[in-house]
């Protein structure tokens, strides 16, 4: 699809990059606005916080969100520390490295926006954890901004919140072909 199809359908957040070669994941999706909901939130809204009244709503990821390029160039630059040196290396070897280095846990979340020029996120917690995960605000900047500097990400990489391609409740993921892997 073209960038002027994406735009014109609404499909790309304004001030988004478009990216040429960025694959949809099924060829069977016949209306690709009902995804224009799934684009990243600075804010977590209401009906996605977890309450008793809402016990099981979508899993949606709060992160800083990275290219698989910049998750691949930490791994090697820390390939000495692997257990197994001689086995394929996992993104989550890097995952691991990386949460040691902050001291907080970390995991990487695939997310389901359409439009983005990030394929991935390093997840701090999500809206089911979050009680339990968040950092005082202090803390979480420091998490933050120690991740930035060991991916090497630009400065004006913030955190957000994704829908997470691992939740059930986000339709057709994967039918069809995983996007850009």
């Amino acid at each position: 699809m073209s960038e002027a199809e994406v735009r014109k359908r609404g499909l790309l957040e304004p001030g988004r990059k478009f990216v040429k070669d960025r694959v949809l994941w099924s060829n069977k999706l016949n209306d690709l606005k009902r995804y224009a909901k799934w684009y990243p939130m600075d804010e977590l809204p209401d009906e996605y916080k977890v309450t008793e009244s809402n016990p099981n709503p979508p899993l949606l990821t709060y992160g800083i969100p990275v290219n698989v390029a910049k998750i691949n160039a930490y791994e090697l630059k820390h390939e000495s520390e692997r257990p197994h040196p001689t086995k394929p290396f996992h993104r989550c070897f890097a995952m691991h490295i990386l949460s040691k280095h902050v001291q907080h846990p970390l995991r990487l979340g695939f997310i389901a926006s359409l439009a983005t020029e990030y394929s991935v996120v390093v997840v701090l917690y999500t809206n089911h954890n979050m009680a339990k995960r968040q950092l005082v605000e202090e803390d979480e900047e420091d998490v933050i901004s120690m991740v930035k500097e060991a991916l090497e990400l630009d400065e004006d990489v913030r955190p957000r919140w994704d829908f997470d391609c691992d939740d059930p409740s986000v339709p057709e993921y994967g039918e069809g072909g995983d996007e850009n892997y």
